[in-house]
């Protein structure tokens, strides 16, 4: 998955309602003219969007306060987001603002009905138009996850401030943010807060497979203990590193234009320079601590000094085959390849790039994607 999803699936309505129907057809139309917007047969597919959510909205299809209507409510507004979605790719910024208008007001109507499922199903349409003006206003990557995180947990307070939902739609919309939040944190490594909702999910529903991404959960706390023999030969040992945090990096090697290049080029690289050069040059806090993280004192005031964290790359790029070579750096590495001891099974690394945090006591206190490089202060602070 990329770091972050812009717009929350717009499929998730369309597996509220099951029972054939003309509003079923209607919603595989609209289906496949959102697949056909990625195609040479974009224009056509923009057509017939516009003439579908113009026919959802006519009365002889949506019918107030009737199941009916909040069935062709819902795939009208997929048919609208559709149409957003495809603006904002191309710089039509006018006409997005159109069809997000049109979601809000549709979305404004459901939220004024008594049942639950209506109110449930605006919110949610109302928040994906919020998430799609987060990502079209923030500065970077990292702010707008911060802002999509604040929005989900505010939905989520929302619908469950007088408990889970009674109503079977309310409760898979609100299960679907659950979802897309969980992805949120883990790919800034907030891996408290995911496995604690993941721990209340599974209460409710122990068999739940799109939790399955993770299981990591049951590894945090452990104790990690390995020793490595790295590219250079030398010997990695775990248990020499107690006192000291260690921040894994899974680095998947990658190709860009007809260069080779190391991952020197992204945020999360350089991220963990700057915690590796402050260990190396003895970067402490106020009290000469060379703990992971510590207040600084005098000079500027209140800033954090990073230093006493070491950065362990695990190279995934088999070199030998792909011609890709790490740039000079004077982290250890380990090279893991077939045959050879493999941390990814160990730390159940299923994605990449991926980091593990180990804290100073040698515990495994976090796993997380390219986002955790923004959150390091917090978790190697706690």
């Amino acid at each position: 998955m990329t770091v972050f999803a812009l717009l929350l699936c717009c499929h998730w309505a369309s597996v509220l309602w099951a029972k054939p129907s003309s509003l079923d057809h209607l919603r595989q139309q609209v289906e496949q003219a959102e697949q056909s917007l990625q195609t040479i047969n974009a224009p056509q597919a923009r057509e017939q969007l516009n003439q579908l959510q113009t026919q959802l909205s006519s009365g002889d299809t949506l019918q107030a306060h009737t199941t009916r209507s909040l069935r062709a409510s819902g795939i009208r507004m997929e048919a609208c987001h559709a149409l957003a979605v495809d603006a904002r790719v191309h710089g039509r910024l006018r006409e997005m603002a159109k069809w997000i208008s049109i979601i809000r007001t549709e979305a404004w109507m459901l939220r004024q009905n008594s049942d639950q499922a209506s109110q449930s199903t605006g919110a949610y349409w109302h928040l994906l138009t919020d998430m799609a003006e987060i990502r079209r206003l923030s500065k970077d990557l990292h702010a707008g996850q911060r802002a999509s995180i604040d929005r989900l947990e505010r939905f989520i307070q929302e619908q469950t401030r007088y408990g889970e939902p009674f109503d079977p739609v309310a409760m898979r919309l609100v299960d679907q943010v659950r979802l897309s939040l969980l992805s949120l944190w883990d790919q800034r490594g907030m891996s408290q807060k995911v496995c604690k909702l993941v721990g209340q999910m599974r209460k409710r529903d122990p068999q739940n497979a799109a939790l399955k991404d993770f299981n990591y959960c049951q590894l945090l706390g452990r104790t990690f203990n390995v020793k490595l023999v790295l590219a250079d030969g030398q010997t990695w040992d775990s248990r020499e590193k107690r006192g000291h945090p260690v921040v894994i990096y899974f680095w998947p090697g990658e190709r860009i234009g007809s260069q080779s290049k190391g991952p020197t080029h992204h945020d999360l690289w350089q991220q963990l320079r700057t915690w590796e050069t402050a260990g190396r040059t003895g970067g402490t806090g106020g009290g000469g601590k060379t703990g992971a993280l510590s207040k600084a004192s005098g000079g500027g005031g209140g800033g954090i000094s990073r230093g006493g964290a070491e950065v362990l790359l695990v190279d995934l790029s088999h070199a030998r085959q792909s011609g890709l070579s790490l740039p000079a750096i004077a982290w250890p590495v380990y090279r893991q390849e077939e045959g050879q001891f493999s941390l990814t099974q160990l730390l159940g690394i299923a994605t990449l790039p991926r980091v593990a945090v180990i804290d100073a006591q040698g515990r495994i206190k976090a796993i997380g994607g390219p986002g955790i490089g923004d959150e390091l202060d917090q978790i190697l602070g706690n």
